[in-house]
This record gives structure tokens, C-alpha cells and sequence, in this order.
């Protein structure tokens, strides 16, 4: 059982890992298919301002949900790190990746720099 434990660690990095990443893919994807007709219609520069703030609401769903995907990413990190009890693996990688998107994802959400 303890042998397990001790390798189950690869398992919580690799997920966290993937939680941003597939959060991003899914969001895109999600507003791909739920907006279809507004992104296929030919708009005028009359429709400029609504295109405008359809973008600059996709990259705030992106941001926010990549940045709670990340939350739950770094605690996964965090449980792996523990498991591991190295100072280098793909632990620490998952902890430092996550960290950086929650501080980007953050302060994109935080001061408006989209």
C-alpha cells in the first residue's frame, strides 16, 4: 500500500497539469460552438462594438476559468509535492506552472490587462 502512495504522486501532477489546459480547450471550444452563427455572420463596422465585447468576453471567461482551474490545480500540486518529498520532479513543475498562470490569470482579471 505504501509503494502505491509513494507513486501515486505522478498521477495528482499529471492532473494538475492538465486542469488549466484542458479548461482552456474546453472554454474555446464551448464558445466555438455556442456562438457559431455570431462568429460566421459577415459583420458590418456598424456591429464593430458588439464583436468587441463578444471578444473581450471570451477572454474573460478564458481568464476566469483558467484561473479557478489553476486553484484546483495548484492544491493538486501541492498534495503531489508532499507525496513526492523531492526537491526536483514533475511535481514542482505542476506547483510552478499553476502558480504562474493563478499570478497571470490573476492580475489580468484583477487590473484589466486583457
Amino acid at each position: 500500500m505504501k509503494k502505491w502512495l509513494a507513486q501515486n504522486h505522478t498521477k495528482y501532477a499529471l492532473t494538475s497539469i492538465a486542469c488549466p489546459v484542458l479548461t482552456i480547450l474546453f472554454v474555446l471550444s464551448y464558445m466555438t460552438i455556442a456562438y457559431w452563427d455570431f462568429w460566421q455572420e459577415n459583420h458590418t463596422p456598424d456591429d464593430a462594438p458588439a464583436v468587441g465585447l463578444m471578444i473581450v468576453g471570451v477572454i474573460f471567461l478564458v481568464f476566469t476559468y483558467t484561473g479557478i482551474a489553476s486553484l484546483i490545480g495548484l492544491i493538486l500540486a501541492i498534495i503531489s509535492v508532499k507525496k513526492q518529498r523531492k526537491l526536483w520532479g514533475i511535481s514542482v513543475v505542476a506547483l510552478l506552472l499553476n502558480a504562474l498562470l493563478i499570478f497571470f490569470c490573476g492580475r489580468a482579471w484583477l487590473h484589466g490587462g486583457y
